[in-house]
């Protein structure tokens, strides 16, 4: 069985619990609701929900939102990895449907995602503009340099140079 957020009504109080509650642990007031996971489906942010509060985005204000998420028993682990991939709502869950309905499937295509991301970690970038568009400089390239401008040549001490800004580095 798994853990079910409730939040009391009359003193906002807010608990997990495996068991069915009639009453508040704290006030024991009857006045009591489950809350549920939302999700917006523009931005992708994720936030618990209960019918005091707006349906709306509490990040970007948007009002596409869904409680679906709840249906899925994301655990906020799988909900940071997608979200880390994408801010797309409806790629999460299009994700949490698959993990739900295709375990097998949904381990493929998260251990593709994990690769991707490693192999892009990796690749070089300009400081500047951000840009993965590089050229590396030649270490023929450095020494005609240097021979022409001397210690002054702006390729001395650089191993980069961005082909968008032009800036070594």
């Amino acid at each position: 069985m798994s853990k079910k957020a409730l939040h009391c009504l009359s003193c906002d109080y807010r608990w997990m619990t495996e068991d069915n509650m009639d009453s508040c642990p704290k006030c024991k007031s009857a006045n009591i609701e489950y809350v549920k996971d939302r999700i917006c489906l523009d931005c992708g942010s994720a936030w618990y929900w209960h019918s005091s509060t707006s349906k709306k985005c509490i990040k970007c204000g948007s009002e596409n939102t869904t409680d679906e998420i709840d249906d899925y028993n994301c655990k906020m682990d799988d909900y940071q990895l997608l979200y880390n991939i994408s801010h797309d709502g409806n790629f999460i869950l299009q994700m949490l449907r698959l993990k739900n309905n295709d375990p097998i499937e949904y381990q493929l295509k998260m251990q593709q995602f994990k690769m991707t991301q490693t192999n892009t970690s990796n690749q070089p970038h300009c400081p500047y503009c951000n840009s993965t568009n590089l050229t590396k400089v030649s270490g023929t390239s450095r020494f005609a340099s240097t021979l022409m401008f001397g210690i002054g040549s702006k390729k001395v001490g650089k191993q980069w140079k961005c082909n968008n800004c032009k800036s070594y580095f």
